[in-house]
């Protein structure tokens, strides 16, 4: 019936996000499409599936403030070889937003020590970028380098420590990681490493960084999908509210 058709979707709905619900509707839609055509369904049930409205840019990003980040990046045991390379990964995903990925396939012959950037060849887009390496990351990646990577069985740059030892880190590995950082710091609800790909766009917005260069650093083709991170600078929104009506009595 037309209301056990909305009702199936509306229950849905609670619990998924609305990209997946809308495949849940186009499903529906072609289902009941073929049965209409096979004459077993009336087309009232095929007017009764809902629309799903999926607005772009509508969710506030999740991201660390400055105490949060303190405190996920002080969990690593440096004293350990693991620690100082998940340290170095955490770094490279909050300080230069980083995906998952990319820390991940990360090569040797991409640093460039002496113009001091790092080489990035974007999995989304197939285009390479250049990220300028601050002082703090660099430092951790050298030093991981020098000290506690394993004997290398690739040119990636951070390993297993495990076996197979020497191999490279997958990206379940690294989210592992940053989960487990999470749950110390007191956080298990916290999942997956965009929300340090959001702290570092974040934290360049509320500094003053244009959003072009933000959408350079990110690899964002369109300068639209870094306008997210207008809605969490408190400073320049503060700019442009305008001020609440008194009621006057």
């Amino acid at each position: 019936t037309p209301k056990s058709i909305t009702n199936y979707v509306a229950e849905r709905a609670t619990n998924f996000k609305p990209a997946t619900i809308k495949t849940v509707t186009y499903s529906l839609r072609s289902l009941l499409r073929f049965l209409l055509k096979q004459g077993r369904c009336q087309e009232r049930l095929l007017r009764a599936l809902p629309t799903i409205p999926q607005r772009k840019l509508s969710s506030i990003p999740r991201f660390m403030d400055d105490k949060e980040l303190e405190q996920f990046l002080q969990c690593f045991d440096l004293s350990t070889s693991t620690g100082a390379r998940d340290y170095a990964m955490a770094l490279c995903m909050a300080g230069l937003g980083m995906r998952v990925s990319e820390v991940a396939l990360m090569k040797l012959e991409d640093l460039d020590w002496r113009n001091g950037y790092v080489a990035i060849e974007s999995v989304k887009t197939r285009c390479h970028k250049f990220l300028p390496l601050p002082k703090n990351v660099g430092k951790a990646i050298s030093e991981y380098l020098q000290s506690d990577r394993p004997k290398p069985q690739c040119r990636n740059v951070f390993l297993r420590h495990s076996t197979p030892a020497g191999t490279a880190v997958t990206r379940e590995l690294v989210r592992g990681v940053m989960r487990r950082a999470y749950e110390e710091i007191g956080h298990p609800e916290w999942t997956g490493t965009h929300l340090l790909r959001h702290t570092a766009a974040t934290r360049l917005h509320q500094r003053g960084v244009p959003l072009k260069e933000i959408a350079d650093l990110l690899g964002h083709r369109c300068i639209d999908t870094s306008m997210i991170y207008t809605k969490i600078h408190m400073a320049s929104l503060e700019q442009t509210a305008l001020p609440w009506p008194e009621v006057q009595s």
